[in-house]
């Protein structure tokens, strides 16, 4: 029998930073319908990427991730938290896949980011053009 620990710390598959961009509205983050930026993660494995990402985003908003939604099926087995560097971050999950293509966060100031997911094989090319885009479309 296998059981899943629902407490992870958070792996890094290397010690690159997250792929991140967000739009420079700071104090607009998480309005309703929009997303605040994009981020290409390197694998669709949540826990390994959230090192990184939490580091991003806590460089970018002074902040760090306190809980993270994601769509379910659009992401490898998740646990319910994990670890980074800056503290625990728990993890919770939308049946609804009309929002696939997004993350949310709730940041540890209580603000919330959307994120507009890259696919982690997308043509880089193509991802670094969606990169600038995502986070200009959001300005």
């Amino acid at each position: 029998m296998t059981i899943l620990a629902t407490t992870l710390p958070a792996r890094s598959a290397d010690s690159r930073p997250a792929r991140l961009n967000l739009r420079p509205r700071v104090k607009t983050f998480g309005v309703r319908g929009q997303s605040d930026g994009a981020w290409w993660p390197r694998t669709t494995v949540l826990q390994d990427e959230l090192q990184a990402l939490d580091v991003a985003v806590h460089t970018l908003t002074g902040s760090r991730i306190a809980h993270i939604s994601y769509t379910l099926g659009t992401w490898d087995p998740v646990p319910t938290k994990a670890w980074s560097t800056l503290g625990m971050t728990k993890f919770g999950w939308f049946a609804d896949p009309t929002h696939a293509a997004f993350l949310d966060l709730t940041l540890s100031d209580y603000s919330r980011l959307v994120l507009t997911i890259i696919p982690p094989d997308t043509e880089p090319s193509q991802a670094h053009l969606d990169l600038a885009k995502g986070a200009a479309a959001a300005a």
